[in-house]
């Protein structure tokens, strides 16, 4: 298993929504990563 080191892509600045509730596992990673992307985390 390899141990993954996320690199921040620009800044961190700008406006950020909050997590929103749900119910399926699916749902929350798609949360997720969307929260990520916003913050700049992934590519």
């Amino acid at each position: 298993m390899q141990i993954l080191r996320p690199m921040q892509i620009g800044d961190q600045t700008g406006p950020v929504t909050a997590p929103a509730s749900t119910d399926t596992k699916l749902e929350a990673i798609k949360i997720l990563m969307n929260l990520l992307w916003e913050a700049g985390l992934v590519a």
